[in-house]
């Protein structure tokens, strides 16, 4: 058995172990880049084509309605019930207004 600890233990370790980390992080980005090019060259200009993700966008949004009420000629019981019908989460929020 050795008595010293260079004989267990790599004194210039360090170096090695960067060194090698660069090598390995150098090989990955090589790697990586031939793996970008290698998917880009199957791409196409349609890949990029972003007017069906338009159209189909504009179908799905809903037209809002406004509706127009005269309240002048509405009582206060009248007007209630109209805010509670067209707003049914007011309730909710006057509860937790008084509870702050």
């Amino acid at each position: 058995w050795g008595k010293k600890k260079s004989a267990y233990y790599n004194d210039n370790e360090e170096e090695i172990s960067s060194a090698d980390e660069e090598e390995l992080e150098e090989e990955e980005e090589r790697e990586a880049m031939v793996l970008q090019k290698r998917l880009m060259s199957h791409l196409s200009a349609q890949d990029f084509d972003t007017s069906r993700f338009i159209a189909d966008a504009s179908d799905t949004v809903e037209k809002e309605t406004v509706l127009k009420t005269d309240f002048t000629s509405m009582s206060k019981d009248e007007k209630l019930m109209h805010l509670l019908q067209n707003s049914p989460e007011l309730p909710r929020c006057w509860r937790s207004l008084e509870i702050s």
